[in-house]
């Protein structure tokens, strides 16, 4: 199922919910002034398509019509002088028959990882923090703290090391933890290395 959702900061409105993407992609087309920019995205294949509005150009009243029924819409909805999104979210029918792991995935600090791979995601990034932070330890550093969850990049290892300078040591993100595999100490020790150059 999808839920077609149009937001502008902390104003999100939901217009409908759908069977198929292809349905609820309809249903845009037909929102009064919408507008639909391709682009592409390098190293992604399929290009990336953005649904906007231009508040400005919403009437006091419109409605969109699909399959028979009304939906109002109006620029009193929103705030002026700036853009409305429109998404096409897909959500999981929980009533379903079908068993397992939902398909789709989860957020971990600033970044979005697959259900099929998140538990292990993140027993890496917590195994990959601790041995960071113990490496810290042992090279005298102070003050060794998880710092930045919920920034735009992402949680950090920070610290202060022996001479007493501030250090930056590491992000905990996806680049650190797709570089990892357990019960390879080779490539921890050359983490670890890389971290504290």
């Amino acid at each position: 199922m999808y839920i077609v959702k149009v937001m502008q900061y902390e104003r999100h409105h939901t217009l409908g919910v759908f069977d198929t993407e292809a349905n609820a992609l309809n249903f845009i087309k037909q929102i009064p002034h919408i507008e639909i920019e391709q682009y592409q995205i390098e190293g992604v294949e399929e290009p990336f398509v953005d649904y906007s509005i231009n508040r400005d150009h919403l009437g006091d009243y419109e409605e969109i019509h699909y399959n028979g029924k009304q939906v109002p819409i109006t620029k009193h909805m929103f705030v002026p002088n700036e853009r409305i999104s429109v998404f096409v979210i897909p959500v999981v029918y929980m009533d379903s028959a079908e068993t397992g792991l939902v398909d789709d995935a989860t957020q971990v600090d600033a970044y979005l990882v697959t259900n099929e791979e998140v538990e292990s995601y993140i027993d890496k990034r917590e195994f990959l923090a601790r041995k960071i932070m113990e490496e810290a330890v042992a090279r005298g550093f102070r003050n060794i703290e998880r710092a930045y969850a919920g920034s735009e990049d992402g949680e950090a290892i920070i610290a202060i090391d022996a001479s007493g300078n501030s250090r930056f040591l590491t992000h905990l993100d996806a680049s650190l933890v797709d570089q990892f595999e357990f019960n390879d100490e080779e490539n921890l020790q050359k983490i670890i290395r890389s971290t504290f150059e």
